[in-house]
Formats: C-alpha cells, sequence, structure tokens
C-alpha cells in the first residue's frame, strides 16, 4: 500500500473505535506472538514490567497516571520519568516496540522535543536506541526512530523532509489516541511501522542497509536499563539544554518483542487492543 493511502486508512480507523471483523468477545493481546513478548509495561497506575514483575529502579518526581487508552496509563511530564532494569532485551537482535500514544502537537516554535523511549548507553549520543519527536507545523506528529548495532546505526523518521517521509508522517495524527507498532525483522533486513493495525511504510524506508549489504542481526551494546520519558543527558548527566523536552502526551501498554512482528500479527495486535476497550 502506497503511504499516502496507508495514511488515510489510518485516519479513518483512528475514529472507528468498533472496528468490524472483530468479535465480541475479548482477545488478550499479550496472547499474539507471545513467544517473542519480552517486556510488557500496561502503565495501570504503577510502574511495572509485568511479564518480570519488575518495578521501575528509578523514578522521577512528577510520574502520574491518568485515564488512558485501557486503565491508566502513563501521563507525561516534566521528571516524569521511569527507568527499568531489562537486561532480557540486550539480547534481542529483532525488535518490535508496539504502544498506545495520545501525543500533542510539537510546533517549530516549541524549543523542547519529547523523547519516549532510550535503550541506555553512555558512550552514544542517542543510546543504543531511542524514539523521539521533532517540530512540524501541522497537525501530526513527527516521530523519529533510531537504533545502534555493533558496525552501523539507522535513522526512520517521519519529519517531512522529503515527500515521502511527509506521507508517512501524515500517518501520526496529534491529539488522539493512536497505536504504534515499529518492527525491524533481521531475517528479511526490513523496517516497518503500523499504524492502527495498517502498514504506513514508504517503500524506499523498508530496507535496512549496512555497508551496502543487509543488515543482518542487530547487535546491541551491552545495555540493561531503559528510560521511559526522558533524555538520558537531563536525567543521569545533569544536562539543561532546551531542547530536550519531557514527554507531554500519554503512553499506554508499552510492548517489546524480540522479533520483528509482520503485518498479519500487527493486525492481530491492533485488533486485540481494540477488544478491550
Amino acid at each position: 500500500m502506497a503511504a499516502s493511502a496507508a495514511a488515510i486508512a489510518v485516519l479513518a480507523s483512528c475514529n472507528n473505535g468498533n472496528q468490524s471483523g472483530i468479535d465480541d468477545g475479548k482477545i488478550d493481546p499479550s496472547t499474539i506472538a507471545s513467544d517473542a513478548l519480552v517486556a510488557y509495561i500496561p502503565f495501570d497506575g504503577s510502574a511495572v514490567e509485568a511479564l518480570s514483575k519488575t518495578e521501575a529502579s528509578e523514578k522521577g518526581s512528577a510520574v502520574s497516571y491518568v485515564n488512558g487508552r485501557r486503565g491508566k496509563c502513563l501521563q507525561g511530564a516534566e521528571n516524569g520519568y521511569l527507568i527499568f532494569n531489562l537486561p532480557q532485551l540486550n539480547k534481542m537482535s529483532s525488535f518490535s516496540i508496539s504502544m498506545w500514544i495520545n501525543q500533542p502537537t510539537v510546533p517549530s516554535s516549541q524549543a523542547p522535543v519529547p523523547c519516549y523511549i532510550s535503550f541506555l548507553n553512555s558512550e552514544n549520543f542517542w543510546n543504543d536506541l531511542a524514539i523521539v519527536t521533532d517540530r512540524r507545523d501541522d497537525d501530526f506528529i513527527a516521530y523519529k526512530l533510531y537504533w545502534k548495532s555493533e558496525t552501523y546505526d539507522v535513522w526512520k523518521t517521519s519529519d517531512g523532509k522529503t515527500d515521502e517521509a511527509y506521507d508517512w508522517g501524515m500517518a501520526y495524527p496529534a491529539n488522539r489516541w493512536t497505536h504504534i507498532i515499529w518492527s525491524y525483522d533481521e531475517n528479511t533486513s526490513e523496517f516497518h511501522a503500523f499504524v492502527n493495525g495498517v502498514d504506513v511504510t514508504p517503500e524506499n524506508y523498508v530496507a535496512v542497509l549496512a555497508n551496502d549489504a543487509p543488515a543482518g542481526a542487530i547487535t546491541f551494546h551491552p545495555f540493561t536499563q531503559v528510560l521511559i520519558n526522558g533524555w538520558r543527558q537531563k536525567v543521569l548527566e545533569g544536562a539543561t539544554d532546551e531542547w530536550m523536552g519531557w514527554m507531554n502526551g500519554q503512553m499506554d501498554e508499552l510492548r517489546i518483542y524480540n522479533k520483528g512482528l509482520n503485518a498479519t500479527e500487527a493486525k492481530n495486535l491492533y485488533d486485540a487492543e481494540i477488544s478491550q476497550l
């Protein structure tokens, strides 16, 4: 599907809470690709990774929870950060990150830009993996996904600087709950972004190359900590840069997989999430 057509489909699905083809019965989202699910943080009023029962090792002074997409969710705020010790993520050679996000616009007149998730690596400014936003002067969100392997690093952005990226960015509406999955599969060396169950990846963004060859398996730096809602440099290193902002929206139902979810799995996961509402 072309990115622009995908964007239209996604926007339509945002407004349809009752999706066709979903049974009246509820589907547990954790049953989708369950063998690959390595972390699940529901943010349902507590800072606990549900699979390992691991509580956040550090919490900012402003951590709070409000009504979310499903139960409670994490409310973004200055010093509302969480740090989890999740060493199992370091073993991933592919990944999928799934969550609900409700993000206000981030206009160019706003200096701070939010950082959602980082796999912490103090030797690299952008860590081993980071999901951030950038500024954009319309009703959509410019997300940026970065990851670093042993011998290469990758950026996937929707900042509107090319036609393809702009179409992709139009798949991420602001000021409403949106289900997003970012996925990388080492077997195909392909990246895919799914929004409300729809693959919105521009064709020229799918292939991931390293030294002009398929990138294959990721080898992460040996990180153990995951930071949610905050820049490492501010939270842990005392940086005062104005542009490093805090998440000012909401995040819910964060799931991390050690495989690249395919289109069927992504759609099934979204349908299962919707069935819980």
